[in-house]
């Protein structure tokens, strides 16, 4: 039997962003290494498509909670110069 444990964290608006950010990144990246093995000959690509699944969810979990919070447009991090 597997015990599940959470934690509850406070973040910021900026906290907020970049974390959604760098789990979009990371997702992106695992995305990448699964795309190059497209017959999934590799050892490490069904590990890389799980950790896709994985920040997908753990993205649209934190999206939802911080969205009605902060609001979508002030969690996208933008480079753009104003």
């Amino acid at each position: 039997m597997t015990t599940v444990r959470t934690v509850n964290v406070e973040l910021t608006c900026d906290e907020a962003k970049y974390i959604l950010h760098a789990l979009n990144e990371f997702k992106m990246a695992c995305a990448a290494k699964v795309q190059e093995d497209e017959d999934g000959d590799d050892d490490f690509t069904h590990m890389y498509a799980n950790d896709v699944m994985q920040a997908r969810i753990i993205h649209e979990k934190l999206s939802s909670l911080a969205t009605p919070v902060f609001g979508e447009s002030s969690l996208v991090l933008s480079y753009e110069l104003l």
